[in-house]
């Protein structure tokens, strides 16, 4: 998402101090592109709206392991990477791999 300020920076550079493109790009951290498209629009905001959010990877997991770490908040705090261990040994009944 590129804001007004964004948006005003970037028809500074180019028009007042005569940079190019490709150097503005790299001083903002933009794509070339997102600039190009500044410059060629009359826009003074750009949004960006998926269609449709994906899933999170953990989706089917979210109630589980918020169920299992509200259980064991204090072990996992208490012992650290042995708590985070112990997660895994608690969700492997549950169909989770151990992998890494």
């Amino acid at each position: 998402m590129t804001g007004v300020e964004t948006i005003a920076r970037i028809r500074f550079e180019h028009f007042q101090n005569r940079k190019g493109i490709k150097r503005i790009a790299r001083e903002l951290g933009l794509a070339r592109d997102t600039v190009r498209r500044v410059l060629r629009s009359e826009a003074t905001e750009f949004n960006y709206k998926r269609a449709v959010q994906p899933q999170p990877k953990l989706g089917p997991w979210v109630e589980a392991l918020t169920a299992i770490l509200e259980a064991d908040i204090e072990g996992v705090l208490i012992h650290g990477a042995q708590g985070v261990r112990s997660l895994t040994v608690l969700l492997a009944p549950r169909g989770a791999s151990a992998r890494r």
